[in-house]
């Protein structure tokens, strides 16, 4: 009979002194976890390390919609540092599991900062102190990539029409104003839009679903 497998137990980021009641005022640290690579249907295996936020290291940032544990739960497997032994798994929801599935690299490892993996959920104080620093975490990532869901239906026909109505709203915004406006901030415009219109006037009624290539530099 195999062993079952165990969840993976957290260690402290924080260095407090006996009897102290305070968040250590040391440099904030925080963990990176590199996703190991491999083939799409290999299960999500991690290395998990931890840095401190002075330091000039390289990572992304993923942006999602955390989705219900009710539907079902993905166990990824943090690996000690040779990847030769797995510490233990953690439970993310599907759509996690399924981002981690879609973002890795086949044959180099990825350093993808996720808020549910990188914060101990079940440690107070951390997840306190940690959610006042994301904004300082995202801000210095090398990108921010944005997860949606798996392409699907008619999305990509939806965002062939965001793009295009964006493109109008450029054209026609340094028409009127001589101004240059960034296309992507015109396409969050229209997004915008396209949510208090109900919807784009297209087949997928405005039902915007991601790209697994979809990143925002």
């Amino acid at each position: 009979m195999s062993p079952q497998p165990r969840k993976y137990k957290y260690r402290p980021l924080r260095k407090d002194k006996p009897g102290s009641t305070t968040l250590s005022p040391e440099p904030q640290r925080f963990r990176l976890p590199n996703r190991l690579p491999g083939e799409f249907d290999d299960h999500p295996r991690i290395e998990l390390t931890t840095e401190s936020q002075d330091a000039d290291v390289p990572y992304e940032a993923l942006s999602y919609v955390w989705g219900s544990k009710k539907k079902g739960t993905v166990h990824v497997q943090v690996a000690k540092r040779n990847g030769a032994k797995d510490r233990g798994y953690l439970g993310v929801t599907r759509n996690l599991g399924l981002a981690l599935q879609y973002l890795r690299y086949k044959k180099l490892p990825r350093t993808l900062w996720v808020d549910t993996i990188c914060i101990n959920q079940d440690d107070l104080r951390e997840r306190e102190q940690q959610v006042a620093t994301m904004g300082d975490i995202y801000r210095h990532a090398s990108r921010v990539v944005e997860w949606l869901r798996p392409e699907a239906g008619d999305s990509t026909r939806a965002f062939n029409y965001l793009k295009f109505f964006a493109g109008q709203v450029a054209m026609a915004f340094k028409r009127i104003f001589s101004t240059e406006l960034d296309l992507k901030d015109c396409m969050l415009l229209v997004a915008d839009l396209t949510t208090l219109s109900d919807g784009l006037n297209c087949p997928c009624n405005g039902s915007l679903h991601g790209r697994p290539d979809r990143v925002c530099p």
